[in-house]
């Protein structure tokens, strides 16, 4: 049932998504791609949405025939197995991100045009959309005194 909620949801906000996902523009050799990119992406997202916590949870909690069968509808196609995690990521990992910045507008765009945030305008004029923006800015030196510190691959970040 909760799936038929979410499916539901998906479709009345976003009837275009999967076909909006199937259209960034996808960096695997074309001879050699068994998973669309809407069945890649809706495991990424799903990753997030139902806070897995690690990629290797997709192959846990996620590769089950109810789950699998819902993901084909979601993606209108047919996929025989739900992909490895490993294959999320080479593709995340070579995505560009402006292909998924693409995505992100198409959604706002949408949820303007049915006026679906009209109650949340500020001043009755603008419209408030947060945006996690953690880690798009990171520095290599330090550029203030108060700046936080990050150690990553040995070397020391200034987020």
């Amino acid at each position: 049932m909760t799936q038929d909620v979410f499916f539901k949801t998906v479709c009345h906000f976003f009837p275009k998504l999967t076909k909006w996902l199937n259209r960034v523009d996808d960096p695997r050799s074309k001879n050699k791609i068994i998973y669309s990119p809407s069945h890649l992406l809706w495991l990424g997202i799903f990753l997030f949405l139902l806070r897995l916590g690690s990629k290797r949870k997709i192959k846990f909690r996620l590769s089950t025939e109810e789950f699998l069968e819902n993901l084909n509808r979601l993606c209108s196609g047919y996929s025989q197995n739900v992909a490895h995690h490993d294959t999320v990521e080479y593709l995340l990992l070579r995505l560009e991100p402006e292909e998924m910045y693409v995505v992100r507008q198409k959604m706002i765009n949408r949820l303007i045009r049915m006026k679906a945030l009209e109650k949340y305008r500020l001043l009755g004029e603008y419209y408030m959309i947060a945006v996690d923006g953690t880690g798009y800015l990171v520095y290599k030196e330090r550029h203030c005194p108060h700046c936080l510190t990050k150690e990553k691959d040995g070397k020391i970040l200034y987020p």
